[in-house]
């Protein structure tokens, strides 16, 4: 079993740390902790999504390409 699950809401990605349960927004420039308003939503609201499309979500796909 992984210690991350991904969500994806409003075009943005999201990774949660189960073991330390903390989300993050990924992204290229920097991943940032939530505002526990924002986790709690994203938690809820937020369809979840795998690696894969989380890193395609964040940009961070591109990367690799460079």
């Amino acid at each position: 079993m992984t210690a991350f699950r991904f969500y994806e809401i409003e075009g943005k990605a999201y990774i949660y740390d189960i073991n330390q349960e903390r989300l993050f927004e990924m992204g290229c420039e920097a991943s940032l902790d939530v505002p526990e308003e924002l986790s709690d939503r994203v938690l809820k609201e937020g369809m979840e999504i795998d690696k894969d499309q989380a890193w395609k979500v964040s940009g961070l796909d591109k990367l690799d390409q460079a």
